[in-house]
């Protein structure tokens, strides 16, 4: 006949260590039997974040993001409980126009069995879309006969859509003659 012993320490938090010490197990009827040591170390688990999509937006010359949904963690092991808080924070890898992957910081855990886990931010992704830049020529009167003056391949116009103090190199403006 056998004897088993099983030994059940419950949680052990992230990175710790349980040792068995050697020792002898006895009973009755049975003959005394040394058991040898034991160690073992238990690691945290890793959560995730799921619930949020990246928002596009239009090109403004920046690399903030949004995302939008409701933050969740997830892998958490039976009745094990965290609350997820902090301040999130969305950041594009860049802020040219394109499909752009979106690194997010500031989540945090805490309560429960927060110390038996670490928390993965979630990389979410989203575009930037192209903005429409519009360059409006300021009107210019000629006399017949008399030169031309503040007109063509000058700087008479005025941009709008520029982005984040973006200035125009160079426009080439032609004016058309009407009413002859």
């Amino acid at each position: 006949r056998r004897d088993r012993v099983v030994v059940s320490p419950g949680h052990i938090g992230g990175g710790c260590s349980r040792s068995i010490g050697n020792g002898q197990i006895s009973g009755g009827g049975a003959t005394a039997q040394n058991v040898a040591t034991a160690s073992s170390t238990v690691s945290t688990k890793a959560l995730t974040i799921t619930g949020l999509t990246g928002v596009n937006k239009a090109y403004d010359g920046l690399t903030t993001a949004s995302a939008t949904g409701t933050a969740a963690v997830s892998g958490l092991v039976g009745t094990d409980t965290v609350t997820l808080g902090g301040t999130a924070s969305y950041t594009f890898s860049s802020a040219s126009v394109g499909s752009k992957s979106i690194t997010t910081t500031g989540y945090t855990i805490t309560g429960g069995q927060s110390s038996y886990y670490t928390l993965t931010q979630p990389t979410l992704s989203a575009n930037i879309t192209t903005r429409a830049l519009t360059v409006t020529a300021n009107n210019v009167n000629k006399v017949q006969g008399a030169p031309l003056t503040g007109g063509s391949g000058s700087t008479a116009f005025t941009p709008s859509g520029l982005q984040n103090a973006e200035t125009t190199g160079s426009v080439i403006i032609t004016y058309i003659v009407t009413g002859k």
